[in-house]
């Protein structure tokens, strides 16, 4: 993942509604979910911009120059 290029906007967002829906519709459990926002966390290209007890979110840094 590069990037997102200038005026671009990309975020990864999590909440608990998120959560608890993935668990009652049989999709990924609250465990894998939550492995996967410890990895994006972990991930270089994401920062961390908001957060509370219901959710968070990461946003992708932005590039300044390259292709898209």
């Amino acid at each position: 993942m590069a990037g997102v290029a200038p005026r671009g906007r990309a975020c990864f967002l999590l909440t608990r509604g998120q959560l608890a829906g993935s668990e009652m519709h049989g999709m990924l459990g609250a465990a894998e979910l939550r492995r996967i926002e410890r990895s994006v966390a972990a991930s270089e290209p994401f920062e961390r911009v908001g957060g509370n007890s219901a959710g968070v979110v990461h946003e992708l840094k932005r590039t300044t120059g390259g292709t898209p």
